[in-house]
């Protein structure tokens, strides 16, 4: 038997749910059990946050709404659908480039620092440094595109969710009987399954290369498609 190990990643959040990406090795995104959601590179072990969504209410609705549903499209590599336990569904950019140049910019903020203080010939105040990084920090995530590419209708009590291999339908399922289906890029409800299963669904997903084809399985012991 091969010997295997582990590494942590990512201690300070608290997972709830994760996804990795279709086609780059050691991409995931994740969620939180607090509502947040966090893109990271398992292979960088410095740095394996890429991205972090962490505001209140961006992602779910607020710290006590954990996220339990998350899918990468597969034709749109950057782009991924989040669902909360309350409902909340948003399609979402990762926009890994322009948190990259975020970064960048908190490092020349660093930068200008210490050019300053040797100008000056003393050290800033390690409390105004911090104030004016931070103030720095806001206005560049101020200055940076929303995430959200698209907002859904709320689904309540939701626990899984699914896109088809044309990016085209959003499955959405929970502790109810019905089943919901959504256009994907307009946001609008296409359709709603109902009475699917006498109990509440656990997972629903699709096909792997049938767009169309769906299987949905359930606490009432039977699995549809």
């Amino acid at each position: 038997m091969q010997r295997w190990r582990s590494r942590v990643i990512c201690p300070e959040y608290k997972p709830r749910q994760f996804e990795y990406h279709p086609t780059r090795p050691g991409t995931l995104v994740f969620g939180t059990l607090e509502g947040e959601v966090v893109i990271a590179d398992h292979s960088n072990e410095e740095r394996p946050v890429v991205r972090a969504y962490t505001e209140p209410g961006m992602m779910s609705k607020d710290r006590q709404d954990s996220i339990l549903g998350l899918c990468w499209l597969r034709r749109h590599a950057d782009r991924f659908v989040v669902g909360s336990s309350r409902g909340v569904l948003r399609l979402v950019s990762s926009a890994a480039a322009a948190a990259a140049a975020h970064e960048d910019d908190d490092d020349d903020d660093d930068d200008d620092f210490e050019a300053a203080a040797r100008r000056g010939g003393a050290a800033l105040a390690p409390r105004a440094k911090a104030a004016a990084a931070a103030a720095a920090a806001a206005a560049a995530a101020a200055a940076l595109p929303s995430p959200i590419v698209q907002s859904y209708e709320e689904f309540e009590e939701l626990t899984s969710v699914h896109v088809n291999c044309t990016d085209r339908w959003l499955l959405a399922s929970g502790y109810s009987n019905d089943v919901r289906l959504y256009d994907v890029q307009t946001g609008v409800r296409a359709r709603t399954f109902k009475g699917i299963h006498s109990d509440h669904i656990n997972i629903s997903r699709f096909a792997n290369l049938s767009p169309h084809v769906f299987a949905t399985s359930s606490f009432d012991k039977v699995l549809t498609y």
